[in-house]
């Protein structure tokens, strides 16, 4: 059963992932998946947002959401650079 679970989340995901490029060509190498997880077991509350900031190359508009599910945070497609998570939150949490 437990397999299963997984198996389904994973298929879940994937195709999340896939269906997030609004139009851009999934195989250009210049696509890149982004993606962590915050551990919040033992917090008030769950993350529900996530955003993280582009630091290199510099860029006129450098923050991009995330999608989150049970801590887990991703976004596809994005540019070359280098990233850090700038921020994330849930309900009566928010960090920076």
């Amino acid at each position: 059963m437990r397999r299963t679970t997984a198996l389904a989340f994973a298929v879940a995901f994937l195709a999340g992932c896939a269906s997030s490029g609004h139009e851009r060509d999934i195989n250009d190498p210049s696509n890149s998946l982004v993606f962590g997880y915050i551990d919040m077991d033992e917090a008030p509350t769950s993350v529900s947002y996530a955003s993280v900031m582009q630091v290199a190359p510099p860029t006129q508009a450098p923050y991009w959401s995330l999608a989150v599910r049970k801590g887990l945070f991703y976004t596809a497609y994005l540019p070359p650079g280098s990233y850090q998570l700038s921020r994330f939150g849930g309900s009566g949490l928010h960090l920076r």
